[in-house]
């Protein structure tokens, strides 16, 4: 009896033990994770554009949350040593997964539209969450990713036409007629029949009265009228055109000795005119005002979005000093980098001042009209 009690309270001293081993482990682990934020969050603003860029792109490449590689920043003879050991960033003591966040946010993004085309992207919401972690100081399963989605949520715009069928309605009849023939009294089969003049043999006839009958029914189409997204604001234009179409039989009914036969065909239909697309991202603007984000936020953002090659085309809202001087060539529209770097090669002109130039000039060649009062003319506003 005392051997199997001295045993009883061995196993529960080396339970004992062992249970307050993990705790401290995990208390360490956590400890560990919010020094490391803190150091390398202070450390990132101040060791240049080029190692902030390397910083960031192992942090935002895998996305947040998930699994992130920590940088171990130490200074040994005034050099700076980069070493990245692959640390789990959700821990024993994570109440959710990697998988599961990561799906988390898939959801999120896919209920935020129907339109595919005007959805999030999931790097642009791991990017932003990435610079809160370091921010507001937090375990990546503390940072809510809804608020972020639904702010950068496309709002859609909708208005109604009408498109112009015709209908046409084909009735027949079974009409049935009869003919008499005289025959003479030969013919009579009864004394009253012979008592009358003549008698008579009647002949059925069977033929088809059709009547046509002409509507016109009209039908209320919903269309899309403006699709305002995180980068974006397009305006659908629509215009009624004249369709030649065919009758297509609908339904056949039959009552009595009249058959009704429906044909449907549309003549008028409303169709796309013109898109107009704008670059606009007031909701981006929007979004990262209410998470109070500063300069040095919007640093890391910008690295942060380059490394995970989101653009910013024509991108001139709040922020653009910040990105102007950290990221211009993500802002600027791809299709005028072509002509900045073909103009760099041919007169030795450096694009960036091309970009700038052709932005305070025309905001990008978006200003009606770019002739001005005193005689500049074109994308540039170059006087003749």
């Amino acid at each position: 009896m005392g051997n199997a009690l001295e045993k009883t309270k061995e196993n529960a001293k080396q339970y004992a033990k062992q249970y307050a081993k993990r705790k401290v482990k995990q208390l360490v682990k956590k400890v560990i994770r919010k020094v490391l934020l803190k150091v390398l969050k202070k450390l990132a603003l101040y060791i240049g554009k080029l190692l902030l860029k390397a910083f960031l792109s192992l942090v935002a490449l895998i996305g947040i949350p998930g699994t992130i590689v920590f940088l171990v920043i130490t200074i040994i003879g005034g050099a700076i040593l980069i070493v990245a050991p692959s640390l789990e960033w959700f821990g024993d003591d994570s109440p959710i997964t990697p998988e599961e966040a990561k799906k988390q946010i898939n959801q999120l993004i896919l209920d935020s539209s129907e339109l595919e085309q005007y959805r999030p992207p999931f790097k642009l919401v791991t990017a932003i969450d990435a610079v809160r972690i370091l921010k507001e100081d937090k375990q990546p399963w503390e940072i809510d990713p809804e608020p972020i989605v639904n702010g950068l949520a496309p709002d859609f715009e909708y208005e109604t036409h009408e498109d112009t069928y015709e209908i046409k309605k084909v009735i027949e009849t079974e009409v049935t007629t009869y003919t008499y023939s005289n025959m003479g009294t030969e013919g009579c089969q009864t004394r009253e029949e012979i008592s009358s003049a003549f008698c008579s043999e009647r002949e059925e006839h069977k033929h088809i009265e059709t009547e046509t009958i002409i509507e016109k029914e009209t039908v209320k189409r919903e269309f899309l009228k403006s699709a305002h997204a995180w980068n974006t604001l397009d305006t659908f234009y629509y215009k009624e055109v004249d369709v030649n179409g065919e009758f297509a039989k609908q339904s056949e009914n039959k009552e009595g000795n009249t058959k009704t036969t429906t044909y449907k065909r549309l003549i008028k239909e409303w169709q796309l005119d013109t898109v107009n697309n704008i670059k606009n991202y007031e909701k981006f603007d929007s979004t990262i005002t209410s998470l109070q984000f500063k300069d040095d936020d919007i640093n890391l953002l910008v690295a942060s979005l380059i490394e995970n090659g989101i653009h910013m085309d024509g991108y001139t809202g709040s922020y653009f000093d910040v990105f102007i001087e950290n990221g211009m060539g993500m802002i600027v529209p791809q299709e005028y980098m072509e002509i900045y770097i073909a103009a760099n090669k041919k007169y030795g002109v450096d694009w960036n001042y091309l970009a700038a130039h052709h932005f305070i000039e025309t905001r990008f060649s978006t200003m009606d009209p770019m002739i001005s009062y005193v005689g500049a003319e074109g994308h540039m506003q170059v006087r003749p």
